[in-house]
């Protein structure tokens, strides 16, 4: 199987100080090989099972009357249908030939009910209806989605034909110029269920319709990252069910609260060689920007970093060079947690004074604007960067992490014809004891 568990890393991170021979009894769980025998008959019990429940579903859609009947019903028999899929399509690997084929199926047959029914199951969110998910995302997340950072899913439940949300996803694609021959990957940034909707497989739910869009845009692989906490075995049994590979790591913020960064702090130094878009006027901000991307060659950033209004705090974001040959370029803003982030920082030239001129600048301006008690992250883009922020700013706060990555299998899968031999062998065997 493809799930790792590395128990001695693991161990190194958990702050709850779990029994050893819990963490081995998840090891040996989670990492047994396959019995074939047992799971090829289940699996054909539940192939009999589904059988049932697609009939069932035929006998609804003829019956179904709005009017006497309550829509929750239709929407309990579907889910479960789904699901079973779901379980059929993990039980060898959700990206193998004949997972596919089930993740595809139950996204058919969830449209279906949606169609039939009126009602979603699963939306897409955005800045016309984030609103509504306000009780499962946090603020930063849902600003995230509202200004188009992040992509949202959203899942409803019926409850006496009332359409309550109980959880949400938030994901980004990461795209690759097309010399590097590279499909996307689909980064997952929040999964959140309702604590009052929890243990109702509604997370699966949400992985299934993340790994159905991976299948739907040919995407290499999915990552999933939950730091270390009191839910790490929950966290772990998903990434097992779902066929994730999992590491271990630390988060890739750089995290810092500003009332540590030293008043003579070498990173003040060349504070003066930026220039505050505060400095400028609004229509020159987006040329700076789609300047400094073009001699950059980052050009497929233009649409998330350029045309923003007012998103990007003019204050604390910045640039090195002039307004026609920029050689640096900082974007951060407060978020609505109250920490700034620096969600762009990039330079043409080695990691040097540029960079500590922006960084300079924005630590500057958000101690004068928000004081010296905001937190402050950023996301270093290579080892040189971060030893350099390591140099030169306080250590930073970093939260051990359980990484999942989802990519078709490496080892060869079981494939829809073998696993029809099997089972029909199987079926064979059981007829002969039969008589």
């Amino acid at each position: 199987m493809s799930f790792k568990f590395d128990e001695k890393e693991i161990k190194k991170f958990i702050t709850m100080s779990p029994e050893s021979e819990d963490l081995a009894a998840l090891e040996e769980e989670y990492t047994k090989g396959y019995d074939w025998e047992e799971p090829l008959w289940a699996h054909k019990l539940e192939l009999e099972e589904l059988e049932d429940l697609l009939s069932a579903i035929k006998t609804i859609k003829m019956e179904f009357n709005p009017a006497v009947h309550a829509r929750e019903a239709a929407e309990n028999a579907y889910s479960v249908t789904i699901y079973l899929m779901y379980h059929l399509a993990r039980r060898f690997h959700p990206l193998s030939e004949y997972g596919k084929d089930f993740m595809l199926r139950a996204y058919k047959l969830r449209q279906e009910y949606e169609k039939e029914f009126k009602a979603p199951m699963v939306t897409g969110i955005n800045a016309d209806n984030c609103e509504v998910f306000k009780g499962v995302i946090s603020e930063d997340v849902l600003e995230a989605i509202s200004n188009g950072t992040y992509n949202g899913l959203g899942m409803f439940r019926t409850d006496v034909d009332r359409l309550v949300p109980v959880g949400a996803a938030a994901y980004t694609w990461t795209e690759y110029p097309e010399d590097f021959d590279e499909a996307p990957v689909i980064d997952v940034k929040w999964l959140y269920i309702d604590e009052d909707y929890r243990g109702n497989s509604y997370s699966d739910f949400l992985i299934g319709e993340l790994v159905t869009l991976m299948i739907r845009k040919d995407a290499s692989g999915m990552t999933l990252s939950v730091p270390v906490d009191e839910y790490y075995e929950t966290w772990l049994q998903l990434f097992a069910e779902w066929k994730f590979d999992v590491s271990t790591g630390l988060n890739p913020e750089f995290r810092i609260s500003i009332n540590d960064v030293p008043e003579k702090s070498k990173v003040f130094v060349f504070n003066a060689n930026a220039t505050s878009f505060n400095d400028i006027t609004p229509a020159k901000e987006d040329l700076v920007i789609q300047s400094f991307l073009k001699a950059s060659d980052e050009k497929e950033l233009y649409g998330r970093l350029t045309g923003r209004g007012r998103y990007y705090d003019r204050d604390l974001s910045c640039f090195t060079g002039t307004e026609t040959k920029p050689t640096g370029l900082l974007l951060a803003h407060k978020k609505p947690s109250g920490e700034i982030e620096i969600e762009y920082i990039g330079y043409t030239a080695e990691v040097g004074e540029d960079v500590m001129a922006l960084v300079g600048s924005c630590i500057s301006a958000a101690k004068t604007k928000f004081g010296a008690a905001t937190d402050m992250i950023l996301y270093p883009d290579s080892e040189e960067f971060e030893s350099f922020l390591d140099k030169f700013l306080p250590s930073p706060k970093v939260v051990p992490m359980i990484i999942g990555f989802l990519s078709d299998p490496e080892e060869i899968q079981a494939s829809a014809d073998v696993i029809t031999e099997v089972l029909d062998s199987l079926k064979l065997e059981e007829e002969a004891s039969e008589e």
